[in-house]
């Protein structure tokens, strides 16, 4: 049902989005034209973050994601930071220094080195990077799983596979099989069963 509801939002997202830029587009002239490109960054970055991670995808498919997720980037680039932090306020996250992670006062001391009257332009993709929000963090996420795709389908490895191999770190890949059953593979192609239910903090490498 969860599933579900998650495609019915990002179907919705899409639709929303469409219906904008046609009116965008349609109206050369139009007035308000800041708050346009406001919900246009919105709804794009809603519609990425509830796309499904697909375990195959068609090179066809992932050159349109990277495409649409860079459509996205270069939209934040016309804001200023000001205008941006409307969309997505700053998360209210203020004890990152306990974990040395990213929170709300890293991420304003970030945007004060920034000039205010200045759109965001080349910058937007470290802007996003120090931005803390969950749903600008998803985003990142999902740029880089689709970046990391395009690698794969090229023939190389993803980038996660690619951290691991430099470092030495070992990793298993998720796998499902004709009936359902789920099964890793190790990085030396070796099968091991899932016996057990995978606790939330696993992560694979994608």
């Amino acid at each position: 049902m969860k599933s579900q509801n998650n495609d019915v939002k990002n179907y919705l997202y899409l639709k929303t989005w469409d219906r904008i830029l046609k009116e965008y587009t349609e109206n050369p002239d139009i007035v308000n034209r800041i708050l346009y490109i406001q919900k246009l960054i919105f709804y794009g970055v809603k519609f990425v973050i509830t796309n499904p991670n697909r375990e195959h995808t068609t090179r066809e498919q992932a050159e349109r994601d990277f495409q649409f997720i860079s459509i996205i980037k270069s939209l934040v680039g016309l804001l200023t930071p000001g205008q941006f932090m409307n969309v997505f306020p700053i998360g209210k996250d203020f004890k990152g220094h306990k974990h040395e992670m990213k929170d709300y006062f890293y991420t304003r001391d970030y945007i004060n080195t920034l000039d205010p009257n200045k759109p965001i332009g080349d910058e937007a993709l470290m802007f996003l990077w120090e931005y803390t929000n969950i749903d600008i963090e998803i985003f990142n996420i999902k740029s880089v799983r689709t970046l990391s795709k395009l690698r794969q389908l090229d023939g190389y490895p993803s980038l996660g596979q690619e951290f691991a191999d430099m470092t030495g770190i070992k990793t298993q890949t998720l796998h499902t099989g004709a009936k359902g059953k789920e099964f890793f593979i190790d990085d030396k192609g070796k099968t091991v069963r899932v016996t057990k239910k995978r606790p939330r903090y696993l992560r694979l490498v994608q």
